[in-house]
């Protein structure tokens, strides 16, 4: 058994840990959670002025009214809360007392809710009483405190609303005492107006009188610890970037009891409100953020909390070197020059695949018109010349049939040798003034047209597919003399020196004017392949000519290009 309660009616109510029971006429009734009440183990009972019985359990709160069990706005509220005490005060409102999460007060149909947070001494209350001072009295495991009926009827729960709370400390030789609570009466007031309270060392005795208005306290920054070593306050100006924990203790500058006094503290603009630290005198704070920073502390009496002091104090926390403006921009900046470096170089990638590409088409396109499509010209003129003899020539008829199998053949081995440069390397050497006297002989046999060759200087041997290209050009140039210029006689010319080799081919023919357009108007391919095969060989190539004064073509091979190996070493 935890309550008793004797109603208007003359029934005794009785409150146990297995529900409630009613005495009546001289029966019993037992009122359990099959009847609708809230909860089992009951622990207050009271009786308002209305007749409703309100009955306080360790998991909400029923109403009995009327021969039944009711809802309302207050056992909605406290539906999960452990109910210890219940009280109407002279005006009618009722507070209900928690186990765990403070004073509620019930009027006019609203409920509102008092914590620590507006200065309660605690959030746990055993015992509601009323005096004739108009105080509420409240007794918690080991503190005994008073607040005006008055102000916690004005008072709105909320921001920054702080409670005028009187907290008495323990006598002499009674400090650790503990209170007693979860049983009825767990405190009463005396006809004298006392008020008293059970505790583990005795009976607590309260005489309320109005006492003197507390003033100001006075409050000290005490000192900061940084972690775990302690600094001045007066010389912190400046945390370390590395800094991850903050200790800052304040306490009231007072040789009187201390026990009244409550802190609240902020730090801007880290806190968004002033955190309630209670009797607590240190403020902690881990892993701040870089960034200038002003820590506030007020310390104020529970019986007057508008009569507060304050006491603050700057310094800054600086960034790690990585998290700095220029060290951030730094890097921007280098992820863009890495993006702008790796797109110029990815860019430059393609560009040379594509030079690659076109490189590789106009060599094939140099190679098909240097051999195949010279070749079948001179074929198809020997045809031409064929045709055109009479058919009792057939001494002459036969001849011109020998020269072209052999250009056929000649043609056929130039686009095999061409097809082997193309997947060979540059092994063998060659001296070309031997291939050069091949390609006179085999103009002179062709075309009746007189060519002749000749060197200066130390002939030396060439790479092989160097050789090919120089060749070709000399053989363009020969060409070009005989089928375009009409030329009588053509002079090829080398000349050796330890710069490289220059050669020039002469002619006697019609010459032309080197910037004009072809009169045929078609596409030529010869002088371009002539030019593209010099310049892959890092010479330089020119035609000299003019209207009826002959061609000659001059290019220089430097020995760098010839054997770039030997240079180098």
């Amino acid at each position: 058994m935890r309550a008793f309660l004797q109603s208007r009616d003359g029934s005794v109510w009785i409150a146990t840990d297995e529900g409630v029971s009613r005495v009546s006429a001289g029966s019993v009734s037992n009122l359990r959670v099959r009847d609708g009440l809230v909860y089992f183990s009951t622990r207050a009972l009271m009786e308002d002025r209305e007749g409703n019985l309100w009955i306080g359990t360790d998991q909400g709160l029923s109403c009995w009214r009327d021969g039944e069990f009711v809802q309302n706005a207050a056992t909605r509220a406290l539906a999960q809360e452990k109910i210890w005490t219940i009280l109407q005060d002279g005006s009618g409102v009722i507070w209900f007392g928690t186990r765990d999460h403070g004073l509620f007060r019930y009027s006019a149909g609203e409920m509102a809710q008092f914590t620590t947070a507006q200065s309660l001494a605690s959030n746990s209350i055993y015992q509601l009483l009323e005096d004739r001072h108009g105080q509420l009295w409240m007794s918690s495991p080991n503190t005994i405190s008073s607040i005006p009926l008055e102000a916690l009827d004005r008072a709105t729960p909320g921001g920054e609303l702080h409670l005028a709370v009187t907290s008495y400390e323990m006598p002499y030789d009674a400090d650790g005492a503990q209170m007693y609570g979860g049983r009825q009466p767990s405190g009463c007031v005396d006809r004298d107006g006392r008020v008293w309270f059970p505790s583990s060392k005795g009976a607590v005795s309260i005489l309320p009188e109005p006492g003197a208005q507390a003033g100001s306290p006075k409050l000290l920054l005490t000192g900061v610890a940084v972690d775990g070593r302690e600094v001045a306050v007066s010389t912190l100006r400046a945390l370390s970037a590395d800094a991850s924990r903050v200790e800052i203790s304040f306490a009231p500058l007072s040789i009187r009891s201390q026990g009244e006094t409550r802190f609240r503290y902020r730090l801007e603009p880290f806190d968004r409100d002033w955190t309630y630290s209670g009797r607590n005198r240190v403020a902690t704070y881990t892993n701040l953020p870089a960034g200038k920073y002003k820590f506030r502390v007020m310390a104020f009496p529970l019986s007057d909390p508008s009569a507060s002091a304050e006491a603050s104090f700057e310094f800054r926390k600086p960034p790690h070197f990585y998290m700095t403006w220029w060290f951030i921009s730094l890097n921007v900046a280098l992820v863009g020059l890495l993006s702008l470096v790796a797109y110029r170089w990815r860019v430059r990638l393609l560009q040379m695949r594509f030079k690659a590409v076109l490189e590789e088409r106009g060599r094939l396109a140099r190679e098909m018109h240097d051999t195949v499509i010279q070749g079948c010209t001179s074929v198809s003129a020997l045809l031409e010349a064929i045709s055109s003899l009479e058919r009792e020539n057939d001494a002459l008829h036969e001849e011109l049939l020998d020269f072209a199998r052999a250009q056929m053949r000649t043609t056929i081995n130039e686009a095999r040798q061409a097809v082997w440069n193309l997947r060979h390397g540059d092994e063998p050497q060659q001296e070309i003034s031997g291939a050069v006297a091949t390609i006179s002989e085999h103009t002179s046999r062709e075309f009746g047209v007189a060519v002749t060759s000749s060197s200066t200087g130390s002939p030396f041997p060439v790479p092989n597919s160097m050789g090919h290209e120089m060749l070709m050009v000399i053989r363009e140039a020969v060409y070009n003399a005989v089928l375009h210029g009409k030329a009588a006689h053509i002079g090829i010319e080398f000349s050796y020196g330890s710069e490289g080799v220059e050669v020039r081919v002469r002619d006697d023919g019609s010459g032309f004017d080197p910037g004009a357009v072809p009169s045929d108007g078609q596409a030529h391919y010869g002088m371009t392949g002539m030019q593209e095969r010099v310049q892959r060989l890092s010479g330089r190539i020119e035609w000299i000519s003019a209207r009826g004064q002959g061609t000659t073509v001059r290019f220089v091979i430097p020995r760098s290009a010839l054997f770039p190996s030997k240079v180098e070493a």
